[in-house]
């Protein structure tokens, strides 16, 4: 069953290690979706509802495009423009970093945004309540 935001985020936060380079499949498990797309890029291509500022809610999923191969990149928000991210602690380490943070030191990724799903899975989450007028 599919984690919720909260679930996704506290999966991220309890992981210190990662399979290298397999950032797509490490957020699947953290949120509990199964496998569909061969590489974040393309996943992200797929995606059903994209955001592009850099304000990503917490257990959302954060995306790149790029890198060495063209494989972009993936992690979990954990809030306030945190991210948990596979390889960012080192080659197979988990680490939490801000999303500036790849931009000064994994220059060949782009930000592209971020989003409710990962392969048209939506990871259930509370809407913000609206602000009144």
């Amino acid at each position: 069953m599919v984690h919720n935001a909260t679930e996704t985020a506290r999966a991220a936060e309890r992981d210190n290690y990662n399979d290298v380079g397999m950032c797509l499949q490490q957020s699947r498990i953290w949120a509990d979706i199964g496998a569909r797309y061969p590489d974040a890029a393309t996943a992200w291509r797929n995606v059903n509802n994209k955001n592009r500022n850099r304000k990503p809610p917490r257990g959302s999923i954060v995306w790149w495009t790029g890198g060495s191969r063209g494989f972009g990149h993936v992690a979990v928000s954990l809030g306030k423009g945190r991210v948990r991210s596979t390889d960012a602690g080192g080659a197979g380490r988990v680490a939490t970093r801000t999303i500036g943070w790849f931009d000064r030191n994994w220059s060949s990724l782009n930000y592209a945004g971020w989003s409710w799903d990962i392969n048209e899975v939506t990871i259930p989450h509370r809407n913000p309540p609206r602000k009144r007028r």
